[in-house]
């Protein structure tokens, strides 16, 4: 990484005596070597000139080699999307894994976090919530399409190294501890190998609240009997279908083309059959069928 210039080093010139930033590219010739008083070196060869007292900035470190925070049995006191306003995407993350802090799971289990981050993804990249961040110093609304099909690193895990380096954007997500740990920059990003382009990532709670609603007396269906949280998606295609002139001649012909799009574009969603989504998309369907 020093090499490809993803880190800077600087060190003590063996010949000058001066500190100076040391070159990416003179690190394919520099080998480590032990120097007098535990002072770091780098030589070529191990007689050969080089630099001493090596010295490498702290924030790239924290931000390529993360400390897994290692928690009690759940990550920290999960947080409900009540009132008004925004709240962290990981927090919406967790909400959603632990139904509402009613099921515990081990934090490090990324099989826990996968289907939950898609699902999240999806949400935003349909639509079906806001989402807002920091850009440019300042907080806007993000742009749905960034997340369609984005890679996660996900929390409580140690950063795969091709994501490290990845010339696409990724999803970085840090668990919330508190809001000082958050403002620090462990929080939401999406990033690339450059750097970070969106922080801050946040959730409309009322969102969160009308998709995953598990502090409701009477568990909430995302429109379909038997199925929680899938009728965001389906809706959403449905409505890009009318948008486009596509949408089916009868409700029924609807209704199984978005049963067969659900089970073929989000395989790990609750599925839902044609005589559900009929039953839930009844009045959204005659609704787009008499804009058109």
């Amino acid at each position: 990484m020093l090499r490809d210039g993803f880190l800077k080093a600087s060190g003590i010139d063996t010949t000058t005596g001066r500190r100076i930033d040391i070159p990416s590219l003179e690190w394919s010739e520099l080998s480590l070597a032990e120097g007098r008083g535990n002072v770091d070196e780098v030589r070529r060869g191990l007689l050969g000139d080089g630099y001493r007292d090596v010295l490498i900035p702290s924030a790239p470190i924290r931000k390529y080699w993360r400390r897994v925070e290692k928690l009690r049995p759940l990550p920290p006191e999960t947080i409900a999307p009540t009132g008004h306003g925004y709240m962290p995407l990981y927090c919406a993350a967790q909400w959603i894994a632990t139904e509402g802090g009613r099921r515990d799971f081990d934090p490090e289990d990324i099989e826990k976090w996968r289907p939950v981050y898609r699902v999240l993804a999806d949400a935003i990249s349909t639509g079906a919530i806001r989402a807002v961040g920091m850009n440019k110093f300042e907080t806007k609304p993000l742009p749905a399409y960034l997340l369609a099909g984005i890679r996660v690193d996900h929390p409580f895990q140690e950063m795969d190294f091709d994501l490290m380096l990845s010339s696409e954007l990724v999803l970085r997500s840090y668990a919330y501890l508190d809001e000082e740990h958050w403002l620090k920059g462990f929080d939401d990003s999406l990033v690339d190998r450059r750097g970070n382009h969106w922080t801050r990532l946040m959730f409309e709670k009322s969102g969160v609240r009308a998709l995953w609603p598990f502090d409701s007396p009477t568990p909430s269906r995302s429109g379909t009997p038997g199925c929680p949280t899938s009728a965001h998606l389906f809706k959403a295609e449905m409505e890009r279908r009318a948008e486009a002139g596509e949408l089916a001649t009868t409700l029924a012909a609807e209704a199984r083309y978005l049963s067969k799009w659900l089970e073929v574009h989000h395989p790990d969603m609750p599925q839902a059959k044609p005589d559900a989504v009929r039953a839930s998309m009844r009045a959204k369907f005659w609704k787009l069928k008499g804009k058109n």
